[in-house]
């Protein structure tokens, strides 16, 4: 890493916690544990007993089950035991979620094959409701299980702390465990990190391949970070890292019908409020109305960004400068139409010339682009894609103002070039109505 993008990232840490910090101490996850083991005893007590009645109704219907002979309170028993068995396993089980209920499942097929076994071989009093309905009430606990563990769950998490840089520590969670091998067993953490860029001892691999054996999840720092903070860390950043979808260019053709359909469907709304605004700035801050600037766009080339006005004119010849939080420059009004965000209605122009998109990376300064490119080599991946009227860097981190916020919006926008699909658009823009709805985030 250059020493130009060790700064910010220097600084990042010192906002963030230490890599002593984040190591968890015994009595909070203790306390989080007995939590997790509360909500699970609750939840299974609770489903056994609606599910002992469900059984009752289904299998006695008419019946007085008063009257109920003893083998008959004794299948429905058995069958309770079981669903109680396949919840206790599904919630003993480490691992992502996806592996854990792919063998839980197998685990309750399983259970319920002995208990059919146990049924035949020794000519027990069966139900076939019971025996059926047991099964769909065993898959349905350990769902739901499994989603209360994902929930609840305080997951151990144990990291080789071997060839970790100071500047990945502080996107780690604070209750990662830096694992010492002669005191922790590979059994011990639901989630291994390993840095595997650089090289270990064997002690360290066997840890690894035992902790892998038992049903942890052996994860890359890097991968870890993206998947739990949305972000990617220059550093880790590859130009063929970028393989989303929406470098193909079919897709790409998809995406710009969808970007075309909703600004077309939605002009008969967006072209009153933008002439109302435009009326109102012209009334209290005078002309222009509009604010037109350079802006670089998909592969570096330059367009011409069309906002409503809501600050006081630049001077001639002063230099690019973000805006900042509480800027003096911004109007009154211009603060109302910044906080609704009513005044980056125009850029629909230029999604209609083809500069834009409604979701991307927002498109940058040329001066500020050049200056950035400087400290962070990988700002330039930004222009892999289309720019954005809405990105996944404005929900998640906001606007930037210095450096340290440009590296981390960057860090989200690289994810976005890395991970960009439709469903992960459609997010980023219900999210951008929810905050415009709000009025929040704004500078």
């Amino acid at each position: 890493m250059s020493r130009k993008l060790s700064r910010p990232l220097g600084a990042l840490a010192l906002r963030a916690s230490t890599f002593d910090g984040f190591v968890a101490t015994s009595n909070s996850l203790q306390h989080r544990r007995l939590l997790y083991i509360a909500i699970i005893a609750s939840l299974v007590i609770l489903a056994t007993v609606a599910i002992a009645f469900g059984y009752m109704a289904a299998a006695y219907p008419d019946q007085d089950w008063t009257a109920l002979e003893v083998h008959n309170y004794s299948h429905v028993a058995l069958a309770l035991m079981v669903n109680v068995i396949c919840a206790l396993l599904a919630a003993r089980l480490k691992g992502p979620m996806a592996s854990r209920l792919r063998a839980a499942i197998v685990y309750a097929l399983i259970v319920h094959l002995v208990l059919i076994i146990v049924l035949f071989g020794f000519r027990l009093y069966y139900s076939r409701t019971v025996i059926i309905l047991g099964l769909f009430a065993s898959l349905s606990l350990i769902a739901l299980v499994t989603l209360v563990a994902e929930i609840y769950r305080p997951q151990r998490i144990g990291i080789m702390s071997q060839g970790l840089s100071l500047e990945v520590a502080p996107w780690l969670d604070h209750h990662v465990i830096p694992i010492d091998l002669s005191r922790h067993a590979p059994t011990d953490f639901d989630v291994v990190l390993v840095n595997w860029i650089e090289p270990l001892d064997q002690r360290s691999m066997a840890f690894i391949t035992h902790a892998a054996l038992s049903g942890g999840s052996v994860r890359h720092i890097p991968e870890y970070i993206e998947h739990r903070s949305g972000r990617v860390l220059p550093e880790h950043f590859k130009p063929s890292h970028a393989t989303s979808d929406w470098l193909n260019p079919y897709t790409r053709t998809v995406k710009r019908m969808v970007d075309l359909s909703i600004v077309l469907l939605t002009l008969p709304v967006v072209l009153p409020i933008v002439g109302i605004a435009a009326l109102l700035i012209r009334r209290q801050m005078g002309t222009p109305v509009f604010f037109v600037q350079e802006r670089i766009g998909l592969g570096g080339r330059l367009f011409k960004i069309y906002k409503l006005r809501t600050m006081s004119q630049a001077s001639a010849g002063k230099p690019e400068i973000a805006t900042s939080t509480n800027d003096a420059r911004i109007s009154p009004l211009g603060n109302f139409l910044r906080r609704h965000r009513i005044d980056e209605l125009p850029q629909f122009y230029n999604v209609l010339r083809g500069d834009m998109s409604l979701v991307g990376p927002r498109p940058e300064q040329p001066g500020l682009t050049r200056r950035y490119q400087e400290t962070m080599s990988a700002f330039r991946y930004r222009n892999m894609l289309p720019p954005g009227i809405t990105g996944w860097s404005q929900v998640k981190a906001g606007y930037a103002a210095d450096e340290v916020e440009t590296l981390e919006k960057l860090m989200h926008d690289l994810y976005y070039v890395k991970h960009a699909n439709f469903l992960l658009d459609v997010w980023i823009m219900a999210k951008t109505v929810a905050t415009v709805v709000r009025g929040r985030g704004a500078r």
